[in-house]
């Protein structure tokens, strides 16, 4: 449900955010085709644009249709992680991408108690970690 909702999003976003003629030739959408919300929350990723594929690209894009309607506290968190993710080096982001497919297919309780030890390991004082 809630991906069908994010899917009907984005292809609001798409729809009302630039025309056909905003796809380049080869089928990417370049940087120039975005609107100016769009440039503004996608800004830390501008550098990287030219080289990210069209499905990365349409994932920002998603994720930048929804961003106005978030609390301030959210849109903060994404604009750090955007940031974070745009100081990574080739070799770092293709280690993120391959610890999230492990964890994604990791059985649901293995995530689960996963996901429990590491808010112990939060819950720790900045010394013993």
């Amino acid at each position: 449900m809630v991906a069908a909702a994010r899917t009907g999003v984005l292809i609001l976003a798409l729809c009302l955010g630039g025309s056909a003629s905003a796809v380049s030739p080869l089928g990417q959408t370049p940087w120039s085709a975005l609107s100016a919300v769009q440039r503004e929350v996608l800004a830390p990723l501008q550098g990287d644009w030219d080289t990210m594929s069209e499905a990365g690209r349409q994932t920002w894009l998603g994720i930048a249709s929804e961003y106005p309607a978030l609390m301030p506290e959210e849109q903060a968190r994404i604009r750090a992680r955007m940031q974070d993710w745009a100081r990574l080096s080739p070799e770092e982001r293709e280690r993120a991408r391959d610890q999230y497919r492990a964890l994604r297919s990791m059985p649901p309780e293995q995530r689960e108690q996963l996901g429990e030890q590491w808010q112990q390991y939060r819950q720790k004082a900045p010394a013993p970690r």
